[in-house]
């Protein structure tokens, strides 16, 4: 029997190794930008802090660094999944800022018409909340104690947080962030992208 991963999602994972280097500086600039501005994501149900439609990273010089970073790995990405000479444009870009139980809700970018996300972890530890990937509706299935550790009907996909850790996959694709046990913030900035 040949079995094809017929309609495979795809996602990918890398770490920024000059993460350290930046680290100290974006963590003091997300919290002096926290106590100037007021919270957005409007639309969403939960309580935690972020910055969208308030304050975009990829127009603030501040986060040129990353930022550049995060642009050269989402179109190296586009390019390896089928996407190679389209020009990739930044539609929205924000940090959220986790608290000790803040999570965030489940969703995906289809009515935001999104097709790449990327999502970087700027602080946190294994403790903060993990990034849940889940297949989209359209995709999933209703059956019931399906075999978790089978690629073709996992239930969702867990990314714990890592400082420095970079996590692209495409906008029709459902996530959520698990609540933060941990008694430090978690940081992560996360950046939406349309192909031109």
């Amino acid at each position: 029997m040949n079995i094809i991963p017929l309609f495979a999602q795809p996602l990918a994972i890398t770490i920024n190794k000059d993460h350290k280097k930046i680290e100290k500086q974006l963590i003091l600039q997300c919290k002096k930008i926290k106590n100037k501005i007021k919270k957005g994501g409007t639309n969403w149900h939960v309580s935690t802090f972020n910055t969208c439609s308030t304050h975009h990273l990829h127009t603030d010089k501040f986060f040129d660094l990353i930022t550049n970073w995060v642009f050269k790995e989402i179109l190296l990405f586009s390019e390896n999944i089928g996407f190679k000479n389209k020009k990739i444009n930044c539609t929205h870009s924000w940090f959220n800022f986790y608290e000790k139980y803040d999570h965030q809700e489940e969703h995906d970018h289809v009515g935001e018409r999104d097709d790449f996300i990327a999502v970087y972890f700027l602080t946190g530890t294994k403790q903060s909340g993990d990034l849940i990937l889940k297949p989209s509706i359209s995709t999933s299935l209703s059956v019931p104690n399906l075999d978790q550790n089978n690629l073709f009907t996992w239930g969702n996909y867990k990314i714990s947080t890592e400082p420095g850790k970079l996590v692209m996959f495409k906008g029709d694709m459902r996530h959520l962030v698990t609540q933060n046990q941990s008694n430090k913030p978690r940081i992560s900035l996360a950046y939406n992208f349309k192909i031109a």
